[in-house]
């Protein structure tokens, strides 16, 4: 589809819309609406583009040499109370695809409290991480480049924001992203809320990462809110 490179902007609709909202992990109907351009100005300005939300050639451009490698490997948590113990990762996949109506689950893995290890959604990263493989943990485009984790718990018995990781989770979670980085070695460790202004994960990702042995290399390290500062590892 990028071979012709037609403009796209609002009003466009099509096949060409609908490979550009695969890109970009938006709505798949093939129509440039206002959700599509949001999208658009999102990833724009992330890739340090003018934030016009029209896709002419430096936008494909961008969008062209974006890898099927996955560039983020994310934390989250559930932000359920630490005592909630209905809470696993049966419970996390049917809140978003029967509550939430999503067609697939926010992650691809979940750690539940005991460190219990369930993958709610396979990726084969052996080809890269294909669009049927991707997840809605982190929200936009970045999706199509993440694989997304997650640990039952990040609040206390009353509600409040607590890193909550058992010995058991902070085990499993250590040995997986670890295995995870050997598939995909460029894919940078990251917290969900060094991209979204947010709590999630509840701790600080890059000084976990770097305790645990991570080059700085595969640590992201913008920090837009302060939290990776200002929590603990």
């Amino acid at each position: 589809m990028k071979n012709n490179q037609m403009i796209l902007k609002i009003g466009s609709q099509g096949d060409q819309v609908k490979w550009l909202q695969r890109q970009i992990k938006t709505l798949d109907d093939g129509w440039f609406g206002i959700m599509t351009e949001k999208a658009v100005k999102e990833f724009q300005a992330e890739n340090d583009l003018k934030s016009d939300g029209i896709v002419g050639p430096q936008t494909y451009a961008k969008l062209g040499i974006r890898s099927e490698d996955p560039n983020w490997i994310c934390l989250h948590v559930t932000a359920t109370p630490e005592n909630a113990n209905h809470v696993n990762a049966d419970w996390v996949k049917r809140y978003h695809m029967e509550i939430l109506g999503w067609s697939r689950p926010g992650y691809h893995f979940v750690i539940e409290r005991d460190g219990t290890l369930v993958e709610l959604w396979e990726a084969d990263l052996s080809d890269g991480l294909q669009s049927h493989e991707t997840t809605f943990g982190i929200g936009g485009w970045r999706d199509s480049a993440a694989i997304n984790i997650c640990l039952v718990g990040g609040l206390d018995s009353l509600g409040r924001i607590k890193d909550t990781r058992t010995p058991e989770q902070r085990a499993t979670l250590e040995k997986l992203v670890k295995k995870i980085h050997k598939e995909t070695p460029k894919a940078k460790l990251v917290g969900h809320n060094q991209f979204w202004n947010k709590a999630c994960p509840c701790f600080s990702v890059p000084k976990w990462a770097e305790s645990i042995g991570f080059d700085q290399a595969n640590i992201e390290t913008q920090d837009p809110f302060g939290y990776a500062k200002t929590y603990n590892a």
